[in-house]
């Protein structure tokens, strides 16, 4: 009956080992296949022409505003980002854009557009408009305009540009998920308005 027990637990022993191993193994080709296929996307886009469409209209310090007030501004840097309205997570990482608005109010040759897809405005406001970016106009965008128009889809991850004086792609991927990537944009921005003024 020991043996028994002991050959059993010997053999989930090695079916467990076995099995992590293939987690392992899985992961480590998931994590390479992963990075390739970023890689590729970055290559894709870098020096692409983004479109800005106008909005329909315009939310700043928790009211509406014409849209004529947040005129895209020819030859500046540009971080343009499609935000879904109707997704919590996608929300919550509004807070983390602070280190850029602070940056875009700084310099005038620097601005972020931020377009925002919701179903209801009033709700948005209500509920996901956080405090820390009332003083940075957000867009809506309720015909999605911005993917439209710039042939992105709205389920992949690949909505947030880096943006030079002509609108071309210098950067790809959202900073408000990556403390690295926001250290990049931070980092590649300062640069580029230091370059401007020289």
């Amino acid at each position: 009956m020991i043996r028994k027990s002991a050959m059993y637990n010997k053999n989930t022993l090695a079916l467990t080992i076995i099995f992590i191993l293939l987690i392992i193994g899985y992961g480590c080709k998931n994590t390479s296949q992963r990075s390739q296929a970023i890689q590729e996307k970055v290559k894709q886009y870098h020096h692409k022409k983004i479109l800005l469409p106008f909005s329909d209209s315009v939310l700043y310090n928790n009211a509406m505003i014409p849209v004529g007030q947040t005129n895209l501004k020819k030859g500046a840097i540009k971080v343009s980002t499609y935000i879904d309205g109707q997704c919590g997570s996608c929300l919550k990482t509004l807070t983390n854009w602070k280190p850029l608005i602070s940056l875009a109010k700084k310099h005038h040759d620097f601005q972020i557009l931020f377009y925002v897809y919701a179903f209801s405005r009033d709700e948005f406001i209500q509920y996901y408009y956080p405090e820390s970016i009332h003083e940075y106009p957000v867009m809506f965008d309720t015909q999605k305009k911005y993917l439209k128009r710039n042939e992105l889809s709205e389920y992949e991850d690949y909505k947030t540009f880096l943006l030079n004086g002509d609108n071309e792609v210098t950067l790809v991927g959202n900073p408000a998920r990556s403390e690295k990537l926001m250290a990049l944009y931070e980092q590649e921005i300062i640069k580029r308005l230091n370059a401007a003024d020289q």
